[in-house]
């Protein structure tokens, strides 16, 4: 699994819903935070990349990486009626209300970010380089 940065899961469910209105992992980054969510207890690393992220780290071990987009879970679709109250929370860093506010949406409804939608599962094309 590839998890996307750019995502309703990282920006709105981790740095908003998680730290900030239920006051877990405080003092950690939202990566750390993300970590401790994503896959359980029992699942000692769940890395997050920006896609520039995880095309270099492809690249640094003999792969080439073309992403193909991302695919929205569930629960980030159900999330985003929290949007607008994320975005007055001036709790949350400015990271964060700032990639909510640009979003814009597909003819589905299904929300955009630098034209990509804005899902949890990153989705890539490796081949050996």
């Amino acid at each position: 699994m590839v998890y996307n940065y750019d995502s309703i899961f990282l920006h709105l469910h981790t740095a908003y819903i998680v730290q900030i209105r239920e006051g877990r992992y405080p003092g950690e980054t939202v990566r750390q935070a993300f970590s401790h969510i994503t896959d359980g207890p029992d699942c000692p690393i769940a890395e997050i990349y920006r896609p520039r992220e995880f095309i270099d780290l492809a690249e640094s071990c003999g792969w080439r990486a073309q992403p193909l987009g991302n695919a929205m879970s569930i629960l980030e679709i159900g999330l985003l009626p929290e949007r607008c109250a994320a975005i007055a929370d001036r709790r949350l860093a400015a990271e964060h209300r700032r990639f909510l506010l640009e979003l814009s949406f597909d003819s589905a409804g299904l929300p955009l970010w630098n034209s990509c939608h804005a899902g949890v599962d990153g989705c890539f094309r490796l081949t050996p380089a």
